[in-house]
């Protein structure tokens, strides 16, 4: 019988745990805009459904870093503190999109066939659009790579424009009297 000892690896620190945890919810977030995209583009209210486990799970991600950071940024150094801050900042983005994701998944199911082509094809867009986005936001928190992660912010203006074009496009599509302002007037109150 052998007398080696079997040296197990030291346990990860809490620090890296919780950026690697971070990273995690990057690319559950990831997956969630993949799965809207795609259930968008199908009309696949079962893959839009999958929505909610996804979003669940981002929530423990975000309970999970949340109690993490909390007793671990005293035991950290100064710089590792900051990024403990930023993995708190970035989950607390994540398990919102997570969220929005969930709701469009259900405004999407509820609308169902009656939503206009157009609409499905530019929402289609807007959360492939934001999958790249995450999956960016992954690499330049891993990576630390500011680039990556100005593109994300040039991403973001993109899609600003994509929400004000459907935006228009269903406002233009309004009588003009359902769209202006008019100040009540004493014959209103009557």
């Amino acid at each position: 019988m052998s007398t080696a000892t079997i040296k197990t690896p030291e346990p990860e620190t809490s620090y890296s745990h919780l950026v690697t945890r971070t990273i995690e919810a990057c690319r559950v977030a990831k997956e969630a805009a993949g799965t809207a995209a795609a259930g968008i583009a199908t009309g696949s209210s079962p893959l839009l459904n999958t929505l909610r486990d996804r979003e669940r799970e981002l929530d423990n991600l975000d309970m999970e870093i949340d109690a993490g950071v909390t007793s671990a940024i005293t035991q950290v150094t100064e710089t590792q503190a900051r990024e403990l801050l930023a993995c708190m900042k970035v989950m607390i983005g994540l398990e919102r999109i997570g969220d929005l994701l969930l709701s469009f998944a259900s405004s999407a199911q509820a609308a169902g066939s009656r939503l206009d082509p157009q609409d499905t094809r530019d929402l289609t867009h807007m959360a492939t659009v934001l999958e790249k986005m995450l999956t960016d936001v992954g690499t330049a928190f891993s990576s630390r790579d500011v680039k990556k992660a100005i593109d994300v912010l040039r991403a973001d203006a993109e899609m600003d424009r994509l929400r004000n074009l459907i935006f228009l496009r269903h406002i233009e599509n309004l009588p003009f009297r359902e769209w202006t302002y008019r100040a009540p007037r004493p014959d209103d109150l009557r």
